[in-house]
């Protein structure tokens, strides 16, 4: 009797020390540039990093002002620098969060099924689906657990289970997440086995993610081939910086030079990023 008290007052401590994820109102434009806002509160909850939205603003602040005086005094040129502050500062954040959050989500798809599976013993040993949620919160993998423990510390409070769950839906943005989701849904709606529903669904799953590694595999050739090729001019640049820095200091020095290298730095960006979506498919 006094379990499910203690997780209502635990899942409370939980909700009132974790970090804001909203902050002040500010216009869309400004949120679409500058890491601030609610939308970047929850993208760095959900990238798994546990540092707060101000100190995570702050490291990449001092990050672009150590890159743009390297910079600066490196090449010698205060445009250059600037531009390199900027990139770092503004586009520095989305960026790594980009990354994080991709892997994150990666983890969180190869140990999806095996939650499921576990859900589906512990419906099967008699819980109920929210003790089942619960279950999978506590003994999950590192990538699923944390979501299904919000969703429990949710349903601690008082929240229907398909609102908790459309909840951690809309923060993962996962199709895999979204069927999990409708499976609970029309089984409570018309009735039926729960555990042979998420059975199927934990088979298509795992298929889904075979598929997925196949064409991983498919395309490593090209993925290969665009970092080779992206990385050259930066690896020929550098070498000739070491061998003869005069020969290539006009780059940097001269006004003509460094209209060239950010002309030769946005042709780069374009061509990387074409070859990375040539390379992506969608499952």
């Amino acid at each position: 009797m006094a379990a499910p008290a203690r997780r209502t007052a635990a899942a409370a401590r939980s909700i009132r020390n974790r970090p804001r994820e909203a902050g002040p109102a500010w216009p869309p434009i400004v949120e679409k540039i500058l890491p601030v806002g609610r939308e970047f509160g929850e993208r760095l909850l959900l990238s798994g990093l546990t540092i707060s939205p101000g100190r995570f603003r702050l490291l990449f602040a001092v990050a672009a002002i150590v890159g743009a005086a390297l910079t600066v005094g490196v090449t010698g040129s205060r445009g250059l620098g600037a531009a390199v502050g900027l990139g770092l500062g503004l586009a520095g954040p989305r960026l790594l969060m980009t990354v994080l959050i991709a892997r994150r989500r990666a983890r969180f798809l190869l140990q999806f099924p095996d939650a499921i599976d576990l859900m589906i013993r512990s419906l099967r040993a008699g819980l109920p689906v929210d003790e089942a949620v619960v279950t999978v919160g506590s003994e999950g993998g590192d990538a699923v657990a944390p979501e299904f423990r919000r969703v429990a510390e949710r349903l601690a409070v008082g929240q229907p289970l398909e609102d908790s769950l459309w909840h951690s839906a809309r923060r993962l943005e996962l199709p895999d997440f979204d069927f999990f989701i409708v499976c609970l849904t029309v089984q409570r709606e018309t009735g039926g086995k729960l555990t042979e529903t998420l059975a199927n669904l934990s088979d298509i799953l795992r298929r889904r993610l075979q598929m997925r590694l196949k064409v991983k595999a498919m395309s490593a050739e090209a993925r290969t081939s665009a970092g080779i090729i992206g990385s050259l001019p930066f690896i020929l640049a550098a070498a000739l910086y070491a061998a003869n820095p005069g020969y290539i200091a006009s780059l940097f020095h001269d006004p003509r030079g460094q209209i060239i290298v950010v002309a030769a730095l946005a042709s780069e960006a374009l061509g990387i990023f074409t070859m990375i979506r040539m390379a992506r498919f969608r499952i």
